[in-house]
């Protein structure tokens, strides 16, 4: 999630459960659920290998929670006057806070490093959604201001604001469970054996949401909004093509990406010495309107020699601007574009599991 909302979301949580007893030390609390998103400064000096699915990851793991805990908590109890074990409770809640508000999108965190890089997620947020940060913020300054000059403040704003934010987080959920089941019942429909099923929630909104279906043919993906009713976006078909990965990459890297994608990739060659691994677990960006929008995560593999592999991500090159939010917000009330609507087979694309270059349409910019 954004950074306001890990500050309100650790202020609250640890104002209302009584381990912050004052706005300040709240305040205090909410600057070191902060520190978990500081691992990006850490890129620049750590080694190639190191540095795939590090944010977070390590940063990200309840153990470091309990270790940043026992760390900063003898500061915290100087400066704020605290005991050591209220210090210790408050540091590791506000570092855990963080974590769990980061489990909610898609991208999910390394919870059990060192022990696992692979990711949990509850898949119910996106990771910039002004409706869930916006009662987080305001229950937030509403308890800092009325209790900043008592000694023992008062919880029940900070109740509220959790209380507000987690019945938005339930609704989220409860959408993802109806078009979950969907989802399902139009892949049966149509003959498609489901091994399994992604959902995500498209930017600033949980009303619109991508849909991914692993088959045994492949992947299946579209974009559905609660208002769509009865009708259904076209589903578009990808081959799982995952081998490639294994040949290519080295061990230590094909190792590491295949616990972090799990099966939720599949592969392109764009020449003999470079591979495109495509994480189909977020989708496409503006993917709802447009088919040939790049996929959000791309992971470029270049081989340098027969013992190593480096890789960098794409990066798509479009940006959001009030057009492209303005087709948001139509396609979150349900309103599918023509072109979307119509029925059309999905042609073959030879860039998959091939040494050909793949359609200019799958290409992005590359993150330098």
């Amino acid at each position: 999630m954004d950074s306001v909302s890990h500050y309100c979301f650790s202020y609250l949580v640890c104002r209302g459960t009584g381990t912050a007893p004052t706005a300040k030390v709240g305040l205090a609390a909410a600057g070191i659920a902060l520190l978990p998103d500081l691992d990006f400064l850490l890129l620049p000096v750590l080694p190639e290998l190191a540095r795939f699915a590090f944010h977070r990851g390590p940063s990200h793991s309840l153990f470091i929670a309990v270790a940043m805990g026992l760390l900063l908590s003898p500061i915290l109890s100087r400066w704020l006057g605290l005991r050591w074990p209220r210090a210790f409770l408050l540091c590791a809640l506000a570092w855990a806070s963080h974590i769990f508000l980061d489990m909610c999108t898609g991208f999910g965190v390394a919870l059990w490093w060192p022990f696992s890089h692979a990711r949990v997620s509850f898949d119910l947020l996106f990771v910039v959604d002004p409706l869930a940060t916006l009662p987080l913020l305001v229950a937030c300054v509403w308890d800092a201001c009325a209790n900043w000059k008592l000694s023992v403040g008062r919880r029940r704003v900070a109740l509220l604001g959790l209380l507000l934010w987690s019945v938005y987080a339930a609704v989220s959920f409860s959408i993802r469970t109806t078009l979950e089941r969907e989802f399902l019942a139009e892949l049966d429909r149509r003959g498609h054996a489901v091994l399994d099923i992604h959902l995500e929630p498209t930017p600033f909104n949980n009303q619109l949401w991508y849909l991914c279906g692993k088959t045994d043919e492949g992947f299946v993906i579209t974009y559905r909004s609660i208002w769509d009713g009865k009708r259904w976006e076209r589903l578009t078909t990808l081959p799982q093509i995952q081998e490639p990965l294994a040949d290519f990459a080295i061990p230590p890297l094909e190792k590491k990406m295949t616990v972090v994608l799990e099966d939720w990739f599949t592969c392109r060659f764009v020449n003999p010495d470079q591979l495109h691994v495509v994480d189909l677990r977020l989708g496409k960006r503006y993917g709802w309107e447009d088919d040939d929008a790049p996929f959000l995560f791309v992971y470029r593999l270049q081989n340098i020699g027969s013992s190593e592999t480096r890789w960098s991500m794409e990066k798509p090159a479009n940006r959001y601007n009030f057009g492209r939010l303005k087709s948001l917000f139509a396609r979150m009330m349900g309103s599918i574009p023509n072109q979307r609507l119509e029925p059309m087979p999905m042609p073959e694309d030879s860039s998959f599991g091939t040494n050909r270059k793949p359609l200019l349409a799958e290409t992005s910019e590359t993150n330098r």
